[in-house]
């Protein structure tokens, strides 16, 4: 391989840049109860589009991840003008993206010229309950978070912002179940079953299941 051919492959594959950006993307279906004849409605929840450009004649990209065993290809003939776009589905753990930048030369095909690792983080259902809004600055409360914000954190973090705020102590679980579990009027398509949703939190983790099986789309 000549050296020119080399220096080629190394620019072209440091011209790759890889990016995100969080979205609202479809996650499932359900039936709006509170609208005349319950029209079937997309429901919408987080996610994130990941971009990849610079994709050239020189260079293909193979895309892995650890949260699955999906493995996805992209030359130059599958982009706009050397520019991939795919989505992802906001999960319950972190998904770390590792791209391998690999030559298109007949003299050294397929050899990786480039690595690049991108982490999604996780999507805080939380963030959604009315008790956080208005409180972005609180990490239970924060919309993404690199670590997953259980139901215990959720609990321990109401108390300490009520014992900070002066709320009586006493009254704190209760006062947040009222504020956290209102009624929603949807029924929910799992799987073919249908599931009536009576809490907030209950929608989003039934969401999740349905969309925890796919964390992409191409």
């Amino acid at each position: 391989m000549k050296i020119n051919t080399f220096d080629t492959l190394k620019a072209s594959a440091k011209n790759v840049n890889i990016s995100y950006m969080a979205k609202k993307m479809v996650a499932g279906t359900g039936i709006d109860l509170d609208t005349e004849g319950m029209p079937e409605v997309d429901l919408y929840d987080y996610g994130f589009e990941i971009t990849i450009k610079g994709i050239s004649e020189d260079v293909y990209v193979v895309v892995k991840n650890d949260y699955s065993t999906d493995v996805f290809t992209y030359h130059y003939s599958d982009t706009e003008n050397g520019t991939k776009v795919f989505q992802s589905f906001a999960n319950d753990d972190s998904v770390t993206f590792t791209f391998e930048i690999k030559s298109e030369n007949e003299n050294c095909k397929d050899e990786v010229y480039r690595k690049v690792s991108l982490t999604t983080p996780i999507y805080n259902g939380y963030s959604e309950m009315e008790f956080c809004k208005d409180k972005d600055d609180l990490d239970i409360c924060k919309q993404f978070t690199v670590d997953k914000i259980t139901n215990d954190d959720f609990v321990k973090g109401l108390e300490n912002y009520n014992n900070k705020n002066n709320n009586a102590k006493d009254n704190t679980d209760e006062n947040n179940k009222t504020n956290i579990f209102k009624e929603n009027k949807y029924v929910f398509i799992i799987g073919g079953t249908v599931i009536v949703i009576i809490g907030v939190a209950t929608a989003w983790i039934q969401i999740k299941k349905k969309r925890s099986k796919q964390i992409w789309r191409k």
